[in-house]
């Protein structure tokens, strides 16, 4: 069974439905890469223009740390943790 682990120094910004902004912290389960939200985790899927879709339609990413350890950010393509020690 895979758990979800938090991203060391990862957070994102989140806007959700009504257009609420939080701040929110990255998770990892396996290689997807997961924000916490609404009690639980969605996962995030890959970008659209300026912001990332999630597994929520109600939920987009808008901003995301580019630099974190670990942390692969393709553009255009969905979050990926490769747990490789240097950004």
């Amino acid at each position: 069974m895979q758990l979800f682990h938090r991203i060391d120094d990862a957070e994102c910004v989140l806007r959700a439905k009504g257009g609420v902004f939080k701040q929110a912290e990255l998770y990892r389960r396996g290689d997807r890469v997961y924000v916490k939200a609404a009690g639980g985790y969605v996962r995030v899927v890959a970008q659209f223009g300026e912001t990332w879709g999630t597994s929520s339609p109600s939920i987009n990413v808008i901003d995301m740390p580019d630099r974190v350890a670990g942390l692969s950010l393709p553009k255009g393509g969905e979050p990926r943790w490769t747990g490789r020690t240097t950004a």
